[in-house]
């Protein structure tokens, strides 16, 4: 299991027991460095006070893991429809709606 795949079991049930959805963990190097990516989303969508909120509350969960020795950049932002749409389940929910 890679870290991002420890990281998500580490946080689910915290970001499932606040009614939101973890739609994907990212972990990886990137011209800039290390980069961990969360994407989270929540009935009536995910916003910019979300993002800020959950990328303190997911600062915290990651570093209380040890999971990650190195630096590394953390971002938190809605999935938007094509990340959304690697999930099968998600996207079964949105049949028959049109997005833009």
């Amino acid at each position: 299991m890679g870290v991002a795949e420890e990281l998500e079991v580490h946080v689910r049930p915290v970001v499932e027991a606040a009614g939101l959805e973890l739609v994907d963990v990212q972990f990886r190097t990137e011209a800039s460095g290390w980069v961990l990516r969360f994407f989270l989303d929540k009935e009536g969508g995910f916003g910019l006070a979300d993002c800020e909120e959950w990328s303190e509350r997911l600062g915290g969960l990651v570093d209380e893991s040890g999971l990650i020795p190195q630096a590394y950049s953390l971002e938190v932002s809605s999935p938007g429809w094509l990340d959304r749409s690697k999930n099968a389940k998600t996207l079964s929910g949105s049949k028959g709606s049109r997005r833009l």
